[in-house]
């Protein structure tokens, strides 16, 4: 699911740059800085801010409903033990 989503969020873009900006947006930070923290360092402009912090976010909201899913069937699996 998410590399189908990586696929329609940079084929957005049109220019290499942009598209390259959004997957870097995409990538797992090995320090656990903000997508706006992490946009600070970008120096090839605006447009390369832009895309990274639209594609940094849409990442980060679906981690967030993975992981949301997975600890609701898990939650499942539990309560199905206990019956």
């Amino acid at each position: 699911m998410l590399q189908r989503r990586v696929n329609q969020d940079t084929s957005t873009y049109k220019e290499d740059l942009q598209r390259d900006c959004c997957l870097d947006g995409m990538k797992n930070s090995p320090v656990s800085y903000t997508c706006e923290r992490r946009s600070e360092y970008i120096v090839d402009g605006q447009a390369c801010v832009d895309a990274f912090l639209t594609c940094c976010k849409e990442m980060e909201k679906q981690q967030l409903e993975q992981k949301e899913e997975s600890l609701h069937l898990a939650r499942s699996k539990i309560l199905h033990q206990q019956q």
